[in-house]
């Protein structure tokens, strides 16, 4: 994605100049399309309400007009060989350039500017992971050219959904069947475990790089921050928006205080996990770390064997309850139900919820626990429902309670809802 002074560079010249001679004049529309223009052609006009079904139509258009232009997936060094031979470069057909041509095509059909990011995958050894030096990830991306992918994505409400046409066309070798294709209008969760080699994730705004100094992150993670910054894009002169969002439904709506005693939700947080070092030998690393907040728990396992070889697993966990959370009368019932995704070095994880007293790390339960459902899951993963009640608070006398959500990946990590106890009279 960046564009470095590197070895990856000085292949792109090579071929570039060697090639460069072989494109012809029609195929130079490709170099030179205004996706900008080809959107406004499917403007319907200012007082029409875009929504998601519109947007995967647009993709859809970009796809076929992608086909005209005769654009090559391009996904790996045989791809950039293609495109220096019919266009003098090698990005037509990258990520990079699928994300510009529908974030401008999305632009031109009436989409606002705000809505429309890109969003990232951070790759192990990527410089933007923050684990290697630039000529360390120029070495792994001779190897890997997707060290890092970009995808356009748009802000719909409270979703944000993406459109990923390039991993459509990895996996299918061409940009034919977008319209049904299951990478053509996804949830930003749904994404993210869906392209699976990348264990963080960053974004952008509309035809920008990503912001100087961004931190890849959890899913879960990005999409608040993605929301926050889609929010003050449109009202600049706003107070700012509460950053803690109750658990359960993305917009909970109506939720308010009961006039009877209840439990009250203060915030989601990750459990911290505790990495010692290898103090036999230092060379060695096992490690565990867990990411998220409302609806969502990333927990990734890192460590290398003898040979100092690096492995990495991860299981990301999303759900949503009904009715909210926000306040919980002792004997309510409330459902959850969500997924399980297993990527990397995994072949089997568990997923456990419960009610717990705070302070306690992920991997200790305590007797005045409460099991509220447990489950293995293998392979890809799976979803899972469950129906719960709330306890008395002669359960956790001290006032305070955690609702736990616990899963395993070279080690257990967990979220936690924190409650306090509201006395009423």
């Amino acid at each position: 994605m960046k564009h470095r002074v590197s070895l990856t560079l000085a292949v792109s010249a090579l071929l570039g100049s060697t090639l460069f001679a072989l494109a012809s004049r029609s195929a130079q529309s490709a170099v030179n399309f205004d996706w900008m223009a080809f959107g406004e052609t499917l403007n319907k006009g200012p007082k029409y309400k875009l929504g998601v079904a519109d947007a995967k139509k647009i993709v859809a258009k970009v796809a076929d007009q992608m086909i005209r232009l005769k654009v090559p997936v391009n996904n790996n060094w045989g791809g950039r060989v293609s495109s220096a031979a019919r266009y003098g470069q090698q990005d037509i057909g990258t990520c990079t350039y699928i994300n510009t041509a529908i974030q401008r095509a999305l632009l031109g059909a009436g989409f606002r500017q705000d809505q429309i990011f890109g969003v990232i995958g951070v790759g192990q050894g990527s410089e933007n992971a923050g684990v290697a030096t630039e000529a360390e990830h120029t070495l792994r991306s001779v190897a890997w050219v997707n060290l890092e992918h970009i995808a356009p994505a748009i802000v719909i409400g409270n979703d944000v959904i993406v459109f990923d046409l390039w991993h459509h066309a990895f996996d299918t070798g061409s940009f034919t069947g977008a319209a049904t294709s299951k990478w053509n209008g996804r949830s930003l969760i749904s994404w993210c475990t869906g392209v699976k080699h990348y264990p963080g994730f960053m974004f952008s705004m509309y035809d920008l790089p990503p912001a100087p100094g961004q931190k890849a992150v959890h899913p879960g993670l990005l999409q608040e921050q993605i929301r926050e910054n889609q929010y003050y894009q449109r009202f600049p002169n706003q107070k700012p928006k509460p950053k803690k969002q109750p658990p359960g439904q993305d917009s909970p709506v109506g939720a308010r205080a009961p006039t009877v005693s209840h439990w009250a939700f203060v915030e989601a947080k990750p459990v911290p996990i505790d990495n010692p070092p290898n103090t036999r030998d230092p060379r060695r690393y096992s490690r565990c770390r867990a990411e998220g907040g409302s609806g969502s728990l990333v927990v990734t396992g890192e460590w290398n064997d003898l040979e100092l070889k690096p492995h990495f697993s991860k299981v990301t966990v999303t759900w949503n309850a009904s009715p909210d959370l926000r306040y919980l009368v002792p004997g309510q019932k409330f459902k959850v139900s969500g997924t399980v995704t297993l990527s990397g070095e995994i072949s089997r994880t568990s997923f456990g919820v419960h009610w717990h007293p705070p302070g306690f790390p992920a991997h200790v339960g305590h007797t005045s626990g409460i099991n509220l459902y447990g489950n293995d899951f293998a392979g890809a993963g799976g979803s899972f429902e469950f129906e719960a009640q709330v306890p008395a608070k002669d359960r956790y006398p001290q006032g305070v309670m955690v609702l736990r959500f616990v899963s395993y990946a070279n080690g257990n990590g967990a979220v936690e809802y924190a409650y306090r106890w509201v006395e009423k009279k």
